[in-house]
């Protein structure tokens, strides 16, 4: 890990598709583990036509 790295760091949650549902930005230093949690609570309902809401993706792939 490079604790002095200068900039930011960019943690992404995107659909199937490549749309953007949610960015969260972050210091270089900040390791992603520590950032997991926040970029899921920043996460919002998913509209689908009828019923209710999902409160979570079904399955999330990590990179």
């Amino acid at each position: 890990m490079d604790r002095g790295k200068p900039g930011s760091k960019i943690h992404a949650v995107s659909d199937r598709n490549g749309l953007p549902l949610t960015v969260v930005v972050s210091a270089a230093n900040v390791n992603d583990s520590t950032m997991l949690e926040d970029v899921l609570d920043n996460l919002h309902a998913i509209r689908q036509p009828l019923g209710r809401p999902r409160r979570w993706p079904a399955k999330l792939h990590g990179d």
